[in-house]
């Protein structure tokens, strides 16, 4: 494996290669140009082009963030065998754990930050998910509609169609509260112009945020950015915070209000997170996963997987009613 990152290194890009060890994100490398890292990414071009682009406009606004190097023929990744590679600075650190109320509080300042870094990009290979929302949203709840006629007609109840059953008004007035929010707050008109130009992570979690040994910090794996509102990065790491079942409702909220330090949220941004929040995303999600997948048992830890996500449907929406 060695053999193969040393023909990158120097074939690609010119570089020696002193030594290295493999992490989980890549191969990180000591050469005659300093600590590198080799990762293997998407062989999506557009994509990757997108990611490529966003990292030099991020990094030129002053944001922390490793870019792709270029190789020596001009491209900015090198291929071998149909594999793609791109080189970057190593920027190893010490992951964030938003299960701690300070560090959730770091990760919320680092949010915003990214947020600020990314706003005003522009790409036409990175796709826009704004315009998704509300569909998705409907799709899920006819969704849901058709697994609960099917579970009232089979009139054979499994562990997990008592949950559905149980929570089916729950979730359905959860749906529907969303979507009302989102007409109220004209989301359909504004989208295209609120959305074209600010960026989501879409995985922002601990794993992904590090604390450099400076002290400064930076933000991985990046590839999943997108187009959307910003309410989309904001309401997920909201619910990641709750599905910890670490923190009350106001520390919650005190970490919601640490990004508004470093960015301002907007009236419209506020009502999205509101409907993002509310919107029962985890829970639906499971449920497409099981009765779109169905297997002939049913494990105990779907089961557990079902109640969990059913037992923090009423937390999300209490944090919505407080922001």
């Amino acid at each position: 494996m060695d053999d193969l990152y040393l023909k990158i290194l120097k074939e690609g890009y010119g570089i020696k290669l002193y030594e290295g060890v493999r992490t989980r994100t890549g191969f990180v490398c000591k050469t005659d140009k300093g600590f590198k890292e080799i990762r293997k990414v998407s062989n999506d071009v557009l994509r990757l082009s997108a990611e490529y682009e966003l990292r030099k406009y991020m990094n030129n606004n002053g944001f922390k963030i490793s870019v792709f190097e270029d190789c020596t023929n001009g491209d900015f990744f090198y291929e071998v065998n149909g594999t793609k590679y791109v080189l970057e600075e190593s920027m190893q650190g010490t992951e964030l754990d938003f299960s701690d109320f300070e560090q959730a509080l770091k990760g919320a300042y680092i949010l915003a930050d990214f947020h600020n870094s990314s706003e005003g990009f522009e790409s036409n290979s990175m796709q826009n998910d704004a315009d998704k929302i509300p569909d998705t949203f409907i799709k899920r709840y006819k969704e849901l509609k058709r697994i609960r006629r099917r579970i009232k007609e089979s009139r054979k109840y499994s562990p997990i169609d008592m949950v559905i059953i149980e929570n089916f008004e729950t979730v359905s007035d959860m749906i529907e509260n969303s979507l009302d929010i989102l007409e109220k707050c004209d989301y359909i008109n504004i989208k295209n112009q609120k959305s074209k130009n600010t960026v989501c992570h879409n995985t922002y979690k601990g794993d992904n945020v590090r604390i450099l040994d400076d002290g400064s910090f930076t933000v991985t794996n990046i590839d999943k950015c997108s187009h959307n509102f910003i309410a989309h990065d904001i309401s997920d790491f909201l619910r990641r915070l709750v599905k910890s079942e670490v923190f009350d409702n106001d520390d919650i909220i005190k970490i919601f209000y640490e990004y508004s330090k470093k960015r301002e949220i907007s009236d419209f941004e506020r009502n999205i997170i509101k409907a993002f929040l509310i919107f029962p995303q985890k829970f639906l999600s499971i449920c497409n996963e099981y009765y779109n997948k169905r297997t002939v048992c049913i494990s105990d830890a779907m089961l557990d997987r079902f109640s969990k996500s059913a037992a923090i449907l009423k937390k999300n929406t209490e944090i919505a009613q407080k922001l």
